[in-house]
């Protein structure tokens, strides 16, 4: 009686598998609740620049991809974001000093007037 004996042609490759999948982290992903609060204060954001300069989505966002940076405006927009917090950090907070914000230099227009408005 002859019997064959099988035998795995890659072993290695099984423990392999076995290890690497032991040994990849499990992946830290955020629940539903916590990207929807995200979303929900991009959203206000969104809104609250859109009424500081005076302009609609469109001015910076490609409607039917938000995130899409091509446009120009999206761009100084982001450049400005980081310089108001900046500001923020260095006085500007609302708390030390007047509160940094879009609206302080835009006053509801996209581009900011010549000169800024004096203490009266």
């Amino acid at each position: 009686m002859n019997q064959r004996i099988y035998v795995c042609p890659y072993p290695y490759l099984l423990g392999f598998l076995i290890l690497a999948f032991f040994a990849v982290p499990k992946g830290y992903g955020e629940s539903p609740a916590q990207i929807k609060s995200e979303e929900e204060i991009v959203r206000k954001q969104m809104v609250q620049w859109s009424q500081d300069l005076g302009v609609t989505c469109t001015e910076c966002h490609n409607i039917k991809n938000f995130k899409e940076n091509s446009f120009k405006s999206f761009k100084v927009g982001q450049d400005h974001a980081k310089m108001v917090s900046i500001m923020k950090e260095n006085g500007f907070d609302g708390i030390k000093g007047p509160l940094a914000n879009c609206y302080m230099c835009h006053r509801g227009t996209l581009r900011p007037p010549a000169q800024t408005p004096q203490k009266k």
